[in-house]
């Protein structure tokens, strides 16, 4: 299963190394393509030249940083491993599961129950919090015009929402006795490390295969 998260990966580093050799091949040939971005007609520039060499290497990594999906995705995931190695996405599932009326009969289940109350707690917590900070003129989670459109809100909203289920999944694994100190939360956020790695990598080469095609359109 692990290798096969590497697909993407592998299909945007062989797509970025084709549009290498394309950019080539046409700029070779005095290929001209209409730029999508503003209609305006240019011809296709080398990726395999010096100037397309030293762009390559002073580029790749600065585009890799400032995609978009680099920083969102990689809170998410951690957000995720600590929901799953907490356990507390077992027990949501296993009580959604349950036909008995929610009844509790072991030790483990009272664990359980006691540990998504406190979850389900910090949750409606994080929503009372936020929306307080979000009411009003002053609201500091507003924008500068006072909208909620392209606020801090909008913007963080990922964040916000990794943070609440991160919180909710470090309190289940605490009261349950799955996390007995913070060294064991943290090393539930890596819980999906494989996962995370295979993330970072496709979006690597898919940070550089749009950024050549960019270049080659430029």
């Amino acid at each position: 299963m692990k290798s096969r998260a590497y697909i993407p990966a592998v299909v945007c580093l062989s797509l970025c190394l084709l549009t290498v050799v394309l950019s080539w091949l046409l700029n070779a040939y005095d290929v001209e393509v209409v730029r999508p971005t503003d209609g305006e007609v240019v011809r296709v520039r080398s990726l395999i030249s010096g100037e397309g060499i030293r762009w390559m290497l002073t580029h790749t990594v600065s585009n890799f940083a400032r995609f978009p999906l680099t920083g969102i995705g990689t809170v998410v995931l951690m957000a995720a491993g600590l929901l799953t190695d907490s356990g507390m996405a077992g027990a949501v599932a296993h009580r959604l599961r349950q036909r008995n009326g929610g009844q509790t009969s072991s030790a483990s289940s009272h664990k359980e129950t006691r540990g998504l109350r406190a979850a389900l707690g910090v949750l409606l917590t994080a929503v009372v919090v936020v929306a307080l900070l979000s009411v009003g003129p002053g609201a500091i989670l507003r924008g500068v015009d006072g909208s909620l459109w392209r606020s801090p809100l909008t913007a963080g909203l990922y964040y916000i929402v990794a943070l609440v289920v991160s919180l909710m999944a470090a309190v289940y694994g605490l009261l349950t006795g799955r996390y007995r100190t913070a060294h064991d939360a943290v090393s539930g956020m890596a819980h999906l490390s494989a996962y995370i790695a295979c993330y970072l990598i496709t979006l690597f080469f898919l940070s550089a295969l749009i950024g050549c095609v960019g270049h080659a359109l430029s």
